[in-house]
């Protein structure tokens, strides 16, 4: 739509056609923040009373593997929030989401005081898109994350394994080194990789030895 009107024979100088298509693109940019910032807060679950001056407040986006709704009862978001001096933590991960719903979520880069944005997701594609795709669709987000005003940084969280189940084989692989890799060369931007496990919880990159937990995407 821009391309068709900035191309339209005007009759007058070049500058006011130059600032006429300079209108028309910052207005849809703005369109195009306002389509997934519009439902305000977002449906999610909160924890915290204040914005830290230091951390700003943090917004997480997401699947089921981050849903404050979901099995992790809201720990999620009560975790970072007490972690952090008690900062507001918005969780809007939703159970089932693909990348392109948890793009058009409500994010960080929605709100002025937001500082850090936590994103997740990519494994309810893998049905239907290819690795190459729904790493682009993670990359375009973050960056999206990485641009707006303020923020500090973007952490990526990875999905913990499973036992040959989803969250395991070639293709999860694939796209938990990709987000890994970008991670690695790109400022700001951080992956937490529970496939080797984490500090305290060694059985997280086990799944198959931990006979607790055979499914354990949440």
């Amino acid at each position: 739509l821009i391309t068709l009107l900035c191309n339209r024979p005007i009759m007058t100088f070049r500058s006011t056609i130059f600032f006429r298509c300079a209108q028309l693109f910052l207005l849809a940019q703005a369109s195009l923040v306002s389509s997934y910032c519009s439902s305000g807060d977002g449906d999610g679950t909160t924890a915290g009373n204040s914005v830290s001056s230091a951390y700003g407040k943090i917004v997480v986006v997401g699947d089921s593997l981050l849903e404050g709704d979901g099995s992790t009862e809201g720990m999620v978001e009560k975790t970072l929030s007490k972690l952090l001096g008690g900062t507001e933590v918005a969780n809007n991960a939703i159970g089932g989401f693909g990348m392109g719903a948890i793009t058009d979520s409500v994010a960080c880069s929605c709100f002025s005081s937001c500082k850090w944005s936590v994103v997740g997701g990519g494994i309810n594609d893998m049905e239907e898109k290819s690795v190459s795709k729904i790493v682009r669709e993670m990359k375009s987000l973050v960056q999206r994350e990485r641009a707006a005003s303020g923020n500090k940084g973007v952490i990526i969280q990875g999905y913990v394994p499973d036992c040959d189940i989803y969250a395991s084989g070639p293709t999860f692989n694939s796209i938990m080194d990709a987000y890994r890799d970008y991670a690695a060369s790109t400022n700001n931007v951080w992956f937490v990789d529970p496939r080797n496990g984490l500090p305290g919880h060694s059985l997280m990159g086990k799944p198959c030895k931990d006979t607790s937990n055979t499914y354990r995407i949440e």
